[in-house]
């Protein structure tokens, strides 16, 4: 049985979708190949993505457009993955329950995390400033809804007088009914932040993190799983903000996890094809393994197009995704 895995490539220039092909077996994937190189989509960069029902919904992104200075709302793409077509859901007011400026701001850095049909968006960057905005988005209906903390009445419901702070280049997992939020940028000190916070999607309340053993990690644009009562992080950058005209000089988290049942976080002992590290990766988890890809190394000057496979503990690199199309190295 095959089973299929896009990849989207997002940057200021591009707007692809490559499709992985993967042999399903107890240790998945094997030998993965790349098949398919898919245009057409938009163009995008730190957007945000999940999966829901055999299409991936991207929100938002920086647009290398001079408009993309302007408040407008959050855009919604869709893509098929079966029919391999991309769609745009246009969010009416017909459906909005509240004014337009309600609307989610368009911005790029923030995360996406589902729970069942809803999508809970938060934080990210606009032209102007950092947000602390938290979204609801229905799959279904099509609908954004705000959640509290910025640009909401006190008298709406699921305001939440203390919230995590204005970050973007953050991560968020979903771990027992709570989305957990670390790192990010912090413009307030122009570096990496620590803080890690967690909201009930339930009660719509957050709560900082008091951790009882070990080091939260100061990192920003890392990525991060949660496996089980577990969240794992890897890589980010330790200092400041991802950019290529940096000197060089930084240092990348190792990989890392939180284990939500003691409240402590503990540094991996990693073996096997161990990633160099890095920044701006993406990944995602299959099974009881985690997939990591790209990213961007600022010592090197290199971005990077492999795939890697953690089986926690040991990291493996898959043979042919080594072998990448050149316009992915571009």
């Amino acid at each position: 049985m095959m089973i299929t895995m896009m990849v989207m490539i997002g940057e200021k220039q591009m707007k692809s979708i490559y499709v992985l092909k993967c042999i399903k077996e107890i240790i998945l994937p094997e030998r993965p190949t790349w098949t398919q190189h898919i245009t057409g989509g938009p163009k995008r960069a730190n957007h945000a993505a999940v999966y829901y029902k055999k299409k991936i919904f991207i929100f938002g992104g920086y647009r290398h457009i001079l408009n993309n200075y302007r408040l407008r709302p959050m855009d919604v793409f869709v893509f098929n993955t079966e029919t391999l077509r991309w769609t745009t859901n246009k969010v009416s007011q017909t459906y909005l329950p509240f004014e337009l400026n309600d609307y989610r701001l368009n911005t790029y850095g923030h995360t996406a995390v589902r729970l069942k049909n809803k999508v809970y968006i938060y934080g990210g960057l606009s032209y102007y400033e950092a947000f602390t905005a938290l979204y609801e988005y229905d799959l279904d209906e099509n609908t954004f809804t705000p959640l509290g903390t910025e640009g909401a009445p006190e008298s709406r419901p699921g305001w939440s007088r203390r919230h995590c702070p204005a970050v973007d280049g953050h991560t968020a997992c979903v771990i027992d009914g709570s989305m957990y939020v670390l790192g990010g940028h912090d413009y307030n000190t122009n570096r990496a932040s620590n803080t890690f916070w967690a909201l009930d999607l339930a009660e719509k309340q957050w709560r900082e993190i008091e951790t009882q053993g070990g080091t939260t990690p100061r990192v920003d644009h890392h990525v991060a799983w949660a496996l089980g009562s577990r969240m794992y992080v890897h890589g980010g950058r330790t200092r400041g903000h991802l950019d290529e005209s940096d000197d060089g000089d930084e240092e990348f988290c190792p990989m890392m996890f939180y284990d939500v049942g003691t409240s402590s976080w503990h540094k991996v002992e990693e073996r096997g094809d161990v990633p160099i590290g890095r920044s701006g990766h993406s990944g995602f988890v299959r099974g009881r393994k985690l997939y990591m890809f790209g990213g961007f190394n600022c010592r090197l000057k290199k971005h990077f197009a492999d795939m890697y496979e953690f089986d926690p503990g040991r990291w493996s690199l898959p043979r042919s995704c080594s072998h990448v199309a050149k316009r992915m190295r571009s």
